[in-house]
C-alpha cells in the first residue's frame, strides 16, 4: 500500500511537468496533453476519495460501537431473569428454519468438524447461523415447585433488552443455581459471527494449501527420463507387473530406490510444506481468535441488534435430602472479539420453594419393624427405588407414597383405595386420580381432604396436580 501511494504521487508530479517541447506543440497537442493530465489527476483523486470513505465508515462504525458500550457502562445495564407465568415447550422456544436455510461446516485445529445449524443467507449472500427466539410473558420472582421421583425441574427466562446488544458483540451469560454453575448462554451479534466464520474460512484455505500427497514432491518425469535413458532394461519394468525388489533396483542402478527418489525430490518445497503443516495450530489461533463453542453451553444464537432477546431455560436437578429451596442468579460478560468490554452485573436471585410428598410420611406405623423402618428412612431420604423394595409387602400409606414417587400410579391407586379415608389418604387419592385423568374424583377427594384438614388448601398450591384442579375448577376455600 505504501509503495502504491508513493508511485501514485510520483506519477502525479511527473504528469504536472510540461514536456520539453511544450513551446513547439500546437493548440490541439497542448489540449490533449492537458486533458490527459487532468484525467490522471481525477483518477488519483477518485482513488483517494474511495479510500477516505472506507476509512471514514470504519471509524464511524468503531466510534458508534464505542459510544454504545459507554452508554451500557454508564447505565450499568444488565439482563433480567424471571419465572415464566406459563409454560412454553422447548421446541417452540428455539424456532425455526426456512426452506432456504442450510448447514455451515468448518474444521477446527484438531480436525474436528464444526457444523452450524440453521444458517441462512444474509443481505450480502453470505451464510450466517441464526436462531430465533419466541418471547413470553414474565412476572414472578419466586415459585413453588414439586419434587417428583427425586428430581425437581427449574425453569426461568433470560431477558436481554435490545439496547444492550450490538452486531459487533457477543454476550455470554452464566446462570448459577445456588453454588452450581449451569451451562452458559451466548448471544452473538451478526457481524461478530460473520468475523468468526471468515476466520474459519481463512483457516480452511490454509489447511487446503497443505499438500498431503508426498508423491507431488517427486519429479517423476525427470526420474523416469533418467531411467529410460540410462537403464532401459529397468525402464521396461514400467510395462511389467513384476515387483522389483530393492536389491534388484540397486544392482541395476548402483543406488537404492530411496536414494534415487530422494535425488529427484523437491526438498525445498517438501520442507516448506512440512513447516506449513507444523504451524496449523498456530494459524488456527491467528485466524480464529474466538472459536465457535459447541459443547458445554446451552445456546449460542445469532441475533440482529434491535431485537429483544428472551430465552426459556430449563434444568432438572436432583432433590437432595431436606432441600427446601433453590436460588438462581445470572451474571455475564460482553465480548468484542476476544476482549471483555463489559462485565454484566449479577441479577437479583429467583427463589424456588421445593415441596415433596414425603411430608405425608406416617412415621408411627410398624415402629418396631426394622425392615419397615429402613423403608421409611429410604422414603424420607428420597431413595424411592429402595423404599419400594422394602415397603411393597406392607401396602399402607407409606408404600403408596413410595409408588407415587416412582410414578407407579396404578399400583399406588390400588393401595390407596383399600385404606380408610384420612385427610392424608384423601389428598394422595386426589393426586393419583389427577395423574390418571380422573379429574372429577380428584376434585372430590381434594375437597374432602380439606374438610378434614383445612390447611391442605395451602398445600394444594404447592403440588402441580392439585394446583391445576384449583385453577381448572375455580375452587375456593
Amino acid at each position: 500500500m505504501k509503495q502504491f501511494f508513493k508511485k501514485l504521487i510520483t506519477d502525479y508530479k511527473e504528469a504536472q511537468k510540461r514536456p520539453d517541447d511544450w513551446d513547439n506543440m500546437d493548440y490541439y497537442e497542448r489540449k490533449n496533453y492537458t486533458r490527459a493530465v487532468l484525467c490522471g489527476c481525477s483518477f488519483m483523486l477518485n482513488i483517494l476519495l474511495v479510500i477516505f470513505i472506507i476509512i471514514a465508515v470504519i471509524c464511524m462504525h468503531s466510534c458508534t460501537a464505542s459510544r454504545h458500550i459507554q452508554v451500557v457502562q454508564s447505565e450499568e445495564m444488565k439482563a433480567s431473569i424471571n419465572i415464566p407465568t406459563y409454560e412454553i415447550p422447548q421446541t417452540e422456544v428455539q424456532d425455526t428454519t426456512t426452506t432456504d436455510e442450510k448447514d455451515v461446516t468448518f474444521k477446527d485445529d484438531q480436525g474436528k468438524t464444526i457444523t452450524l445449524m440453521k444458517a441462512e443467507a444474509d443481505e450480502n449472500g453470505e451464510m450466517v447461523a441464526r436462531d430465533r427466539i419466541i418471547p413470553s410473558v414474565v412476572v414472578a420472582r419466586f415459585r413453588n415447585i414439586a419434587e417428583r421421583g427425586g428430581k425437581v425441574n427449574i425453569e426461568f427466562e433470560i431477558r436481554v433488552p435490545k439496547d444492550m446488544m450490538d452486531d459487533l458483540w457477543q454476550l455470554r451469560f452464566y446462570p448459577k443455581l445456588d453454588s452450581t454453575n449451569l451451562e452458559p448462554v451466548y448471544i452473538t451479534g451478526a457481524k461478530y459471527r460473520e468475523s468468526q466464520l471468515k476466520g474459519y474460512e481463512r483457516y480452511n484455505r490454509f489447511i487446503a494449501s497443505i499438500i498431503t500427497d508426498s508423491t507431488r514432491f517427486i519429479n517423476l518425469k525427470a526420474l523416469e527420463l533418467f531411467i529410460q535413458r540410462n537403464i532401459p532394461d529397468l525402464y521396461a519394468f514400467k510395462q511389467d507387473s513384476t515387483i522389483v525388489s530393492e536389491a534388484r533396483f540397486e544392482s541395476v542402478f548402483g543406488v537404492t530406490e530411496q536414494e534415487a527418489i530422494d535425488h529427484y525430490t523437491r526438498k525445498l518445497s517438501k520442507s516448506l510444506n512440512a513447516r506449513r503443516a507444523a504451524r496449523s495450530r498456530e494459524m488456527f489461533r491467528k485466524y480464529v481468535p474466538v472459536p465457535i463453542v459447541q459443547e458445554g453451553i446451552r445456546l449460542d444464537t445469532v441475533i440482529t441488534a434491535g431485537d429483544e432477546f428472551v430465552y426459556l431455560y430449563s434444568e432438572t436437578i436432583p432433590a437432595r435430602n431436606g432441600r427446601k429451596k433453590a436460588q438462581v442468579t445470572l451474571s455475564g460478560k460482553i465480548f468484542e472479539l476476544n476482549k471483555v468490554i463489559y462485565r454484566i452485573p449479577e441479577t437479583e436471585p429467583l427463589t424456588y420453594y421445593i415441596s415433596s410428598l414425603t411430608a405425608f410420611v406416617d412415621k408411627s406405623l410398624n415402629s418396631h419393624d426394622p425392615k419397615y423402618q429402613d423403608g421409611v428412612a429410604a422414603l424420607q431420604n428420597r431413595d424411592y427405588k429402595r423404599a419400594v423394595t422394602l415397603l411393597q409387602e406392607y401396602k399402607d400409606i407409606n408404600t403408596a407414597l413410595a409408588y407415587l414417587e416412582m410414578d407407579y400410579n396404578g399400583t399406588a391407586r390400588t393401595i390407596l383405595e383399600t385404606l380408610p379415608d384420612s385427610e392424608n389418604v384423601c389428598y394422595l387419592k386426589a393426586i393419583v386420580y389427577a395423574r390418571t385423568d380422573r379429574d372429577e374424583e380428584a376434585r372430590k377427594y381434594f375437597l374432602k381432604a380439606c374438610e378434614l384438614k383445612p390447611s391442605l388448601w395451602h398445600r394444594g398450591n404447592l403440588d402441580p396436580e392439585i394446583s391445576w384442579l384449583i385453577k381448572h375448577y375455580q375452587l375456593t376455600h
